[in-house]
């Protein structure tokens, strides 16, 4: 599960708190609003502070992220007052059990875990824990890693908060289960006179655990290439779909990527190969539509129905997501787009079940363009290498009329 780094980890510091074995005592936490990403800073909330400047630039992790820790959401901002059912008061013990990614300038640390407490003793859980300190030191807000976890986890609990709100949490993604804090110890020096405070807050949230692994985790493992055909094409599709459906539901993921697509493992297995597939992850860079929060040139209604992934997808092959669908449909994109119109517009079904194009878009972007349909079950896993350009249309005037449709 989330397994994509592509190199060696650098040793861990000898202080690492994030290992097998340790606990946390956490308890439940109001998160700020969102912000950064699409979204704007809310009133009383701090910007960045510039450490890339002398003589901040000469501050270590741990004092920037003391002199700056997480923040709190401003007082009577968007239902303070409301009892939203949850006691802030109780406290849960966090057991971490397996380290998933768990290292230094990562980010946010991802660990399996049990929690006592919440009526079982099992680890089906997953802590994604916001803590500046192991963030990269070289981000965009200008070396201040506190507000770099705090946009992180401020966005990603908007994100799931707002899938719990729409009843489809765990639907497409992982089950929510919250966000919390908890205060951790902070390293006072041989002398212990460091003038530090004995703590620090930091935030997570906890989500279901799921057994599977990432789209390019199976590629690095050579994995793909073993699934037939129509197989790897059903389990690119269930992610097209899913992530068309979070969009309908107000949540653009912004970060649609093999390494935030699971394939459940029991979707690779023969004897059982229905239901869910896959569900997606990491929704740092994720932004709501329809968001209090969000900046006003981003902010836009809701669709009435869902968007096809015939259209939303139509034209070529995701190119990060290449190695998931045959060469083909590379070399061929008339026959990539037959494939997502046999699968999403062969019915009347599909017609009423999702949002048809604008007559002005369907003609800009070529979606009654003509097709051809080459059955999955067909293509072989090793194909044999087609000669020639790629065939970007079946109409020998393509070009001429592509740029007549963008003069």
């Amino acid at each position: 599960m989330y397994e994509y780094q592509s190199k060696q980890d650098p040793p861990l510091p000898a202080d690492f708190p994030y290992r097998t074995g340790r606990s946390f005592s956490i308890r439940r936490h109001r998160a700020p609003p969102p912000f950064g990403n699409r979204y704007a800073f809310a009133n009383g909330m701090r910007q960045h502070t510039d450490f890339w400047k002398e003589p901040l630039r000469r501050l270590s992790k741990l004092e920037r992220c003391l002199r700056h820790p997480p923040q709190e959401r401003p007082p009577g901002e968007n239902g303070d007052e409301e009892d939203d059912g949850h006691d802030y008061y109780k406290v849960y013990t966090l057991h971490i059990t397996e380290e998933i990614v768990a290292r230094d300038g990562h980010g946010a640390q991802i660990l399996r875990c049990r929690i006592e407490g919440q009526g079982d003793d099992k680890d089906k859980y997953v802590a994604k824990i916001y803590d500046g300190v192991y963030y990269d030191d070289d981000n965009w807000w200008f070396g201040d890693m506190s507000i770099d976890a705090d946009s992180d986890y401020s966005v990603e609990v908007a994100a799931y908060e707002h899938l719990h709100g729409e009843g489809a949490s765990g639907r497409y993604t992982p089950t929510y289960h919250g966000s919390y804090t908890f205060d951790l110890p902070v390293p006072q020096g041989e002398s212990g006179e460091s003038g530090r405070p004995a703590t620090r807050p930091v935030r997570l949230i906890i989500i279901e655990y799921v057994a599977g692994t990432s789209m390019f985790a199976l590629l690095k493992k050579g994995v793909v290439d073993t699934i037939p055909v129509p197989r790897r094409l059903e389990l690119m599709a269930e992610a097209m779909e899913s992530r068309c459906q979070l969009e309908f539901l107000g949540l653009v993921h912004s970060d649609f990527e093999p390494r935030n697509v699971l394939v459940l493992d029991a979707a690779l297995r023969k004897d059982d190969e229905g239901g869910q597939c896959v569900v997606i992850i990491d929704f740092g860079r994720s932004y709501v539509v329809g968001s209090h929060w969000l900046l006003p040139k981003y902010v836009r209604p809701r669709q009435p129905k869902p968007y096809s992934p015939m259209y939303r997808f139509w034209g070529s092959p995701l190119e990060s997501f290449a190695a998931w669908f045959p060469h083909v449909y590379h070399r061929r994109w008339p026959a990539y787009n037959g494939w997502l119109k046999f699968r999403w517009g062969s019915t009347a079904d599909d017609e009423d079940k999702y949002s048809v194009p604008r007559a002005v878009i369907r003609e800009c972007y070529g979606l009654d363009d003509e097709t051809e349909y080459i059955p999955p079950e067909s293509i072989p896993m090793v194909e044999d290498p087609i000669p020639g350009g790629i065939v970007r249309s079946l109409d020998p005037d393509y070009e001429k009329k592509l740029r007549a449709r963008w003069n």
